[in-house]
């Protein structure tokens, strides 16, 4: 049910900033052409934009309305090759806020579960690599939601998926939705390696989470494919992701603003007896502390975080604006002083 009665919202992937004032200039704009609809030239000029600034070719990249249209319309282009409803390989836990989306339209999912390893989680490549021939679609999500860990942390490791993957004809899927925060992607091998999308957003490093416009990555081919099974984004979302990708160095300083104070947080997190912050490479931490149902009793405290499938003493924990989470921090410091207590 979430937690409704929270004043402050840590719960949600969203940016604590909101856009620069170009992106509301250009939503003005275009709150006064609501009247019409869609622009296939905005859509060409934001794929443009998009490829030139990631070095990719125009018709590599194909524009999206939200995360979940992505998904499905990566699920309908495999359930289409192979004429019947996709099985899946994914990371546990992994890929949270798509879960259900995914379990609902797959004819099943072969979970391969992350290790704790160096402060963080890692994916067992060699078990990965194991279970891709009884898959038609391998979803992974770099850096993980819930874990904030990059689960392949090279070029090599992802080469030896891909390399499996494709020899099977298996289609890979890389949610790359925080690559801004982790620096890493594995964009560059759409080329070499046909069976490869990924998955960009621009919800969370561009602050337009209420636009929910994505992109995918992928080979002409498969780009041609997947433009005939989606709609395109709104003319608000592609006005308001033009005057986001000119803007660069707001976001620039938003971001790094953001890392400065994910580290922050951790620091301090980590300070507190019962507590363990994950290293993150995303804007949120995963969060172990010695509190049953700790998402519970932090909103009862007014702060709202997301619960995870890890056990109800694991929280991910998006990072707010400083004011916000010094208030968690306040909030868990309570909580951690009735515990001991009452041991």
């Amino acid at each position: 049910m979430g937690c409704r009665e929270a004043v402050i919202r840590l719960d949600k992937l969203e940016a604590p900033y909101p856009p620069p004032e170009s992106v509301l200039a250009a939503l003005e704009k275009g709150l006064q052409e609501l009247n019409k609809y869609s622009d296939e030239g905005l859509a060409e000029e934001l794929r443009s934009e998009l490829a030139s600034h990631h070095g990719l070719e125009e018709d590599s990249v194909t524009l999206l309305g939200s995360r979940a249209t992505a998904v499905l319309a990566v699920l309908g282009l495999v359930a289409r090759l192979r004429k019947r409803r996709p099985r899946l390989v994914a990371p546990s836990p992994g890929l949270q806020e798509l879960r259900r989306l995914l379990e609902s339209h797959a004819d099943g999912v072969i979970e391969v579960a992350l290790v704790e390893r160096d402060e963080s989680w890692r994916i067992p490549l060699d078990e990965l690599l194991g279970e891709i021939g009884r898959a038609d679609l391998v979803v992974l999500d770099n850096p993980s939601d819930p874990t904030g860990s990059l689960i392949l942390r090279s070029l090599g490791e992802a080469r030896d998926l891909l390399e499996e993957a494709c020899r099977r004809e298996t289609i890979v899927l890389m949610d790359e939705s925080f690559y801004e925060f982790s620096g890493f992607s594995i964009a560059d091998l759409v080329e070499p390696y046909p069976c490869l999308i990924v998955m960009r957003s621009m919800e969370q490093a561009y602050a337009l989470a209420g636009t929910g416009l994505v992109y995918l990555i992928s080979s002409d081919k498969l780009a041609q494919e997947l433009s005939r099974l989606v709609p395109q984004p709104s003319r608000l979302s592609l006005l308001a992701g033009l005057a986001a990708l000119r803007n660069q160095g707001y976001y620039f300083k938003m971001v790094e603003r953001l890392i400065a104070e994910r580290e922050r947080t951790r620091q301090l997190l980590l300070g507190l007896s019962g507590v363990y912050a994950y290293r993150s490479w995303s804007s949120f931490l995963l969060v172990r502390t010695s509190i049953e149902r700790v998402a519970e009793k932090l909103c009862s405290q007014g702060v709202a975080v997301a619960g995870t499938t890890l056990g109800n003493n694991y929280a991910r924990i998006s990072i707010g604006n400083q004011g916000d989470n010094n208030s968690l921090l306040a909030a868990l410091t309570r909580l951690l002083m009735e515990e001991s207590k009452l041991s």
